[in-house]
Protein backbone atom coordinates (compact mmCIF):
# COMPACT_ATOMS: atom_id res chain seq x y z
CA UNK A 1 0.00 0.00 0.00
CA UNK A 2 2.79 2.47 0.80
CA UNK A 3 4.33 1.79 -2.62
CA UNK A 4 1.20 2.06 -4.77
CA UNK A 5 -1.23 4.62 -3.36
CA UNK A 6 -1.48 8.32 -4.15
CA UNK A 7 0.87 10.36 -1.98
CA UNK A 8 2.15 7.32 -0.05
CA UNK A 9 5.52 7.80 1.66
CA UNK A 10 7.36 5.17 -0.39
CA UNK A 11 5.58 5.62 -3.71
CA UNK A 12 8.84 6.37 -5.53
CA UNK A 13 7.22 6.24 -8.97
CA UNK A 14 4.42 8.65 -7.98
CA UNK A 15 1.76 6.22 -9.21
CA UNK A 16 -1.71 7.56 -8.47
CA UNK A 17 -5.03 5.89 -9.24
CA UNK A 18 -7.94 6.66 -6.91
CA UNK A 19 -9.68 3.40 -7.82
CA UNK A 20 -6.57 1.41 -6.85
CA UNK A 21 -6.48 3.40 -3.59
CA UNK A 22 -10.09 2.34 -2.92
CA UNK A 23 -9.24 -1.30 -3.64
CA UNK A 24 -6.29 -1.13 -1.23
CA UNK A 25 -8.64 0.19 1.44
CA UNK A 26 -11.12 -2.57 0.62
CA UNK A 27 -8.38 -5.20 1.08
CA UNK A 28 -7.13 -3.53 4.24
CA UNK A 29 -10.48 -3.71 6.06
CA UNK A 30 -11.49 -7.17 4.81
CA UNK A 31 -11.18 -9.94 7.38
CA UNK A 32 -12.17 -12.72 4.99
CA UNK A 33 -9.12 -14.03 3.07
CA UNK A 34 -11.21 -14.57 -0.07
CA UNK A 35 -12.37 -10.93 -0.02
CA UNK A 36 -8.79 -9.72 0.43
CA UNK A 37 -7.65 -11.94 -2.42
CA UNK A 38 -10.40 -10.54 -4.67
CA UNK A 39 -9.39 -6.95 -3.87
CA UNK A 40 -5.71 -7.68 -4.55
CA UNK A 41 -6.68 -9.43 -7.81
CA UNK A 42 -8.30 -6.17 -8.97
CA UNK A 43 -5.18 -4.22 -7.98
CA UNK A 44 -2.96 -6.70 -9.80
CA UNK A 45 -4.99 -6.62 -12.99
CA UNK A 46 -4.85 -2.81 -13.07
CA UNK A 47 -1.12 -2.75 -12.42
CA UNK A 48 -0.40 -5.33 -15.10
CA UNK A 49 -2.52 -3.36 -17.59
CA UNK A 50 -0.75 -0.11 -16.68
CA UNK A 51 2.67 -1.72 -16.98
CA UNK A 52 3.51 -0.59 -13.47
CA UNK A 53 6.02 -2.21 -11.12
CA UNK A 54 5.54 -5.00 -8.62
CA UNK A 55 7.96 -5.81 -5.84
CA UNK A 56 8.26 -9.58 -6.09
CA UNK A 57 10.50 -10.04 -3.10
CA UNK A 58 11.68 -8.41 0.07
CA UNK A 59 15.42 -8.38 0.55
CA UNK A 60 16.73 -10.06 3.65
CA UNK A 61 17.75 -7.46 6.18
CA UNK A 62 20.47 -8.13 8.73
CA UNK A 63 20.10 -6.04 11.86
CA UNK A 64 22.61 -6.16 14.68
CA UNK A 65 21.93 -4.76 18.14
CA UNK A 66 23.18 -5.15 21.70
CA UNK A 67 21.47 -7.28 24.36
CA UNK A 68 20.70 -4.11 26.31
CA UNK A 69 18.16 -3.03 23.67
CA UNK A 70 14.53 -3.50 24.73
CA UNK A 71 11.42 -3.29 22.62
CA UNK A 72 12.85 -4.14 19.20
CA UNK A 73 10.63 -6.24 16.93
CA UNK A 74 11.73 -7.30 13.46
CA UNK A 75 9.04 -6.41 10.91
CA UNK A 76 8.36 -8.49 7.77
CA UNK A 77 8.77 -5.46 5.49
CA UNK A 78 12.36 -4.95 6.67
CA UNK A 79 11.85 -1.36 7.81
CA UNK A 80 13.39 -0.56 11.17
CA UNK A 81 11.01 1.24 13.50
CA UNK A 82 12.73 2.87 16.44
CA UNK A 83 9.63 3.96 18.33
CA UNK A 84 9.50 2.53 21.85
CA UNK A 85 13.10 1.29 21.98
CA UNK A 86 15.09 1.58 25.22
CA UNK A 87 18.56 0.71 26.39
CA UNK A 88 18.76 -1.07 29.76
Amino acid sequence: MIYQTCGAPQNMGHYCDKEVDAWHQEARIATDPAARKAAYAKITSRFLADGWIFYLFHPQVLIAYVDRLEGFTQRPDGLVRVIGLKLK
